[in-house]
């Protein structure tokens, strides 16, 4: 039985498993993306002790743990047995029919003179186009002839693709026994009811699908929501979103009783007030309030919050109300749009969840596109680069770790082609001299001097400039819906609904034209910023706090691209690093 014996470690008398970031090691060798996957490749049992007790105390089989399958003494006699139920489900009640089956193939073999040798097992779909490895497994050792015959109880537990995957099998004399059919494909007389059958099987498939599918779409334009409701929201009985306020946790500081959609709400508004994700996550795990939980998680471990979780809520549109859909495999969702191109609500009826207001400040401080506070306060990045830099290979952010910045998905446990990692001092002094360098040069006409001058005005008169940032994050959120539509049109995600999503295009280049009207009939707030003109940028450096000074490079840099160095090479900035310029699109290399 697995034991947790420290942070993050769990071991169970054989073997170790350790977490290394979002992966487990085990035994100090391969790394495995969940705790699942390395215990199961230690041979761990799927049964935790208190559940295999209850059953024993109930008179319920115990499900039996997964070995390799033995070699059969004598093939010819030998039968494998393969189960398979189309729904990933935990052991419970629910698994029943797979031990139902196995009951009815081992009556099956001791009436026909055969002996059992293993038993195949999946939690897979017959009909889509998914990995099953224990099928896969029980058709590699029939067609080895490690045993005389492979038993399945029904036709469509073996497959729903047609008589395309039977009929290989049937011409290679294999023996395949299909026991509530009463079909044997070692009988000639049975070939055409076989086919026949796998035929029928795939079309109750695509039946199926086909009426899900207008089902799903049918009930998405009438804004219900499809599924299980994100954290801190529940689903009436007409599939619309509200609150979840029923109490859950108590707070270990505060010892105060939170509802999951008081959590909810405090995320949105400390993000909105300018904490980071991580400051976030930290705060509520040491309150000892659990995070939304998924099925990848030991139900033995309370899952905690990060960085990651936090940010995935901010962006969740489902949260403002909206219906969302993940496209293409993306995790973030999106929201999802009518046959006319308008976005659909799913909040019950006079419920209002997060306030549009509060979810766009939210988005602004976490993305960085807001006036810079006054107080960055705790939990707000303090080293001068944080925020800037990103990883030229694979345009991650990047961490700082030691003494030096390294690429974050790199140290996430993610794969980056060539991660870039700069020593902190080399790149703070370098990145610091180009800014003194860049404000000496510029000339009062240039498009870099006025959006320096406002995001000045932004972090000196945040009150007076408040409806100008408003204006421009407008525009800057228009511009990033039409290029996400774009991207989707040309990959194809439209094909069947041009007329819509031409109508769609429209709609959305009319939103760009109509943010930037609203923000040219705005008079930007002047703000004198001589300060750094004229040779007076080094010395307005010199006199100003580690916080101002980090300011100070945001009013000037939207990025800085970071190459990854050779060992043992003398430090070159201009070689390592490409900055982008407040007010242009070109990268920069050198002064």
């Amino acid at each position: 039985m697995w034991r947790r014996t420290g942070d993050g470690v769990y071991a169970n008398g054989t073997a170790t498993v350790v977490r290394e970031g979002r992966r487990w090691r085990l035994n100090g060798g391969t790394l495995y993306s969940t705790l699942r996957d390395a215990k199961t490749a230690a041979g761990a049992a799927p049964v935790h002790a208190p559940r295999v007790s209850a059953q024993r105390r109930a008179g319920a089989p115990v499900p039996a743990r997964k070995s390799a399958p033995v070699p059969a003494a004598d093939p010819s006699t030998a039968v494998d047995l393969y189960l398979r139920k189309s729904k990933k489900v935990q052991n419970g009640d629910r698994s029943l029919s797979i031990r139902a089956q196995e009951d009815l193939g081992r009556a099956w073999a001791d009436r026909s003179g055969y002996t059992v040798r293993h038993v195949w097992v999946d939690n897979e779909s017959a009909f889509k186009a998914v990995d099953r490895p224990e099928f896969d497994a029980a058709m590699s050792a029939l067609a080895a002839v490690e045993v005389g015959a492979l038993w399945c109880y029904a036709l469509d537990r073996f497959t729903r693709m047609g008589a395309g995957a039977i009929t290989p099998v049937m011409d290679a004399g294999q023996r395949v026994v299909f026991d509530y059919e009463d079909l044997d494909s070692s009988r000639p007389r049975d070939r055409k009811w076989i086919i026949q059958r796998a035929e029928d099987a795939r079309e109750h498939s695509e039946r199926l699908a086909y009426n899900v599918k207008r089902t799903k779409e049918r009930q998405r334009r009438e804004g219900r929501w499809l599924g299980r409701a994100p954290f801190g929201l529940i689903c009436d009985g007409a599939r619309k979103l509200r609150p979840d306020t029923e109490p859950w946790v108590s707070s270990a500081v505060s010892r105060r009783t939170y509802s999951r959609w008081d959590v909810l709400s405090r995320i949105f508004h400390m993000i909105a007030d300018g904490k980071s994700t991580r400051a976030v996550a930290r705060e509520l795990n040491a309150e000892g309030i659990p995070a939304p939980r998924t099925g990848r998680i030991d139900p033995a471990i309370r899952p905690s919050w990060r960085g990651s979780t936090i940010k995935y809520m901010i962006d969740n549109l489902a949260y403002e109300g909206w219906l969302t859909e993940s496209s293409d495999g993306r995790r973030k969702p999106t929201a999802w749009r009518d046959d006319e191109g308008q976005r659909v609500r799913v909040a019950g009826h006079g419920v209002e969840l997060i306030p549009a207001a509060l979810a766009a400040r939210a988005r602004r401080s976490l993305h960085g596109t807001g006036a810079t506070p006054k107080d960055p306060g705790k939990g707000r990045p303090k080293l001068l680069l944080t925020g800037l830099l990103r990883c030229e290979a694979c345009g991650s952010g990047m961490t700082s770790k030691g003494d030096s910045y390294g690429c974050l998905r790199f140290h996430s446990g993610g794969d980056c082609p060539n991660p870039a990692s700069i020593r902190r001092d080399h790149a703070e002094a370098y990145v610091s001299a180009r800014w003194i360098a860049a404000l000496n040069a510029a000339e009062p006409e240039d498009a870099f001097l006025l959006a320096v001058a406002e995001r000045y005005a932004a972090l000196r008169q945040p009150e007076a400039s408040a409806e100008v940032v408003e204006a421009q994050e407008a525009v800057r959120a228009a511009r990033i819906e039409l290029a996400a539509f774009e991207k989707e049109f040309s990959a194809g995600v439209y094909k069947r609904q041009r007329a819509m999503a031409l109508s769609l295009r429209e709609q959305l280049t009319e939103d760009v034209e109509a943010a930037q009207a609203a923000m040219s009939a705005l008079s930007s707030p002047t703000t004198d910023v001589s300060v750094f003109l004229n040779g007076w940028a080094a010395k307005a450096w010199e006199g100003a706090e580690r916080s101002e000074r980090r300011d100070f490079l945001r009013l000037a840099i939207d990025c800085i691209y970071v190459k990854r160095g050779k060992r043992g090479q003398v430090f070159v900035g201009d070689a390592r690093m490409a900055v982008q310029w407040a007010g242009t699109n070109m990268l920069a290399l050198a002064a």
